[in-house]
């Protein structure tokens, strides 16, 4: 009888985890999304690209203080924010020097 009990114990334990893993999943193609972070270097107005000042200087920003500038690159994309104004308001300027934002 003890022997039978055991047995018993033994099967249900290995049925139920036998069934626990059995319930797991496996996934073959597991797909990893990597996401660079954008690199900011801080620029000085005059080393900006003739175009990107220029667009600057014809934009209803023109007259604003500009507190910082910063060079993004993000996914084979070059932008430029300008920090204007007491509430350091981000304008965004594309390579071409086009407000993108």
């Amino acid at each position: 009888m003890k022997n039978s009990v055991k047995a018993f114990v033994i099967a249900t334990v290995m049925g139920v985890s036998g069934s626990a893993f059995a319930a797991q999943s496996i996934d073959n193609n597991p797909s990893i999304e990597i996401t660079a972070e954008p690199v900011k270097t801080e620029v000085m107005f005059e080393n900006l690209p003739e175009a990107v000042q220029l667009g600057f200087q014809e934009s209803d920003y023109a007259e604003s203080t500009v507190n910082k500038i910063f060079k993004v690159e993000e996914e084979g994309l070059t932008s430029y924010e300008f920090y204007v104004g007491a509430d350091n308001e981000v304008i965004t300027f594309s390579e071409e020097g086009e407000i993108t934002e």
